[in-house]
C-alpha cells in the first residue's frame, strides 16, 4: 500500500512539469503555442522562410546517406570476413578429428 502511495507521488511529481506546460499553453486561458513559432505561416512563405533550414538539412542528409553507405559496406566486409574465419575454423576442426567423426 505504502509502496504503490510512494510511486504515484514520484510519478505525479516526475509529470508535473508536463502537466504545467500544457496547462500554461493549451486553450485554458493561455496562449497557443505556434504563437511563438513559425509554423503559422502558409506553405507559400514557408519556402522564403527556411530556406537556410532547407539547405542544411539537404546538406546533412547527403552526409547520412553517405555515411550509411560507407556502414552499409562495412557490414558487408565483416560479414564475408566472419563467414571466412568460420569456414577456415571448420575445415581446420574437420581434418583434425579426421572427417566429422567423434
Amino acid at each position: 500500500m505504502w509502496k504503490s502511495l510512494v510511486a504515484l507521488i514520484v510519478g505525479l511529481l516526475a509529470i508535473s512539469p508536463l502537466l504545467l506546460s500544457m496547462a500554461s499553453y493549451g486553450p485554458m486561458g493561455g496562449k497557443y503555442i505556434t504563437d511563438n513559432n513559425y509554423r503559422h505561416f502558409s506553405p507559400y512563405e514557408r519556402s522564403a522562410k527556411y530556406t537556410l533550414v532547407n539547405d542544411v538539412m539537404l546538406y546533412l542528409n547527403k552526409i547520412a546517406e553517405l555515411l550509411l553507405v560507407i556502414g552499409a559496406f562495412f557490414v558487408f566486409i565483416m560479414t564475408v570476413l566472419e563467414y571466412w574465419k568460420f569456414d577456415k575454423m571448420y575445415k581446420l576442426e574437420q581434418q583434425h578429428h579426421g572427417g566429422g567423426r567423434h
